[in-house]
């Protein structure tokens, strides 16, 4: 006779052996079986800190935040999307650090962090985001935080009124405080494109950033 039996794997990736006990109705054992499988990291939602080990693609958002204290390391591999959605979306989780990815590209937010104040800051570092990110998007955007250093990434951005990093709040209760935007590399290829905007918020430091504007209209830094 046949036997089915599902088993949830408790870590997102890695090397696992399973070994297979099969008893008889009198609890005799009759065979044993092992096998060896690897699990490979793809999208979903990341509750311990991960490195790639290959490239990913995804349909919608690739990766979700699910716990404080996490890394998410590119390691030098090519996040791509379809078009839609968030590479990497921050739920409300704090001292995550976002970093070594080769490209973040075909979403309408590279990464994308929304309504939460953590007390521990978060980081997105030595990235490359872009080129294809799509209208209304941008490569970086964060709504409703605090506590962000945004440092040596390279973002382009060539799609038309799209940003290169975007921070914004979404309504009158809501704090954008205490962000740092610098040493990154910012290229601007699209009119009506922004490098950096900045909508209804405190102290907010943006410093020894290099912005390249190649479009007929468009802002390295619009500040409201």
């Amino acid at each position: 006779d046949k036997f089915n039996i599902s088993y949830t794997i408790p870590i997102l990736a890695g090397n696992y052996n399973v070994t297979i006990f099969a008893n008889d109705t009198s609890n005799n054992l009759n065979n044993t079986e092992t096998t060896n499988f690897t699990v490979k990291i793809g999208c979903g939602t990341i509750t311990a800190s991960v490195i790639l080990d290959q490239n990913v693609y995804s349909t919608g958002t690739c990766f979700t935040t699910g716990a404080d204290h996490i890394e998410i390391d590119g390691a030098g591999y090519k996040l791509q999307g379809d078009g839609t959605n968030y590479g990497i979306y921050i739920n409300q989780n704090s001292n995550v650090t976002i970093k070594n990815f080769a490209r973040i590209d075909n979403f309408t937010f590279g990464i994308y962090a929304n309504n939460f104040a953590p007390t521990i800051m978060n980081q997105i570092r030595n990235n490359t985001i872009g080129e294809n990110i799509t209208t209304s998007g941008a490569g970086i955007g964060l709504a409703n935080v605090s506590n962000y250093n945004i440092t040596n990434n390279s973002i382009t951005i060539s799609v038309s009124n799209t940003d290169a990093i975007a921070i914004f709040n979404q309504s009158l209760m809501d704090k954008v405080e205490n962000i740092t935007i610098e040493n990154n590399i910012i290229n601007v290829t699209a009119s009506g494109d922004e490098a950096i905007t900045v909508l209804s918020s405190n102290n907010i430091l943006i410093f020894n950033n290099s912005i390249y504007l190649s479009a007929a209209s468009g802002n390295g830094i619009n500040v409201d």
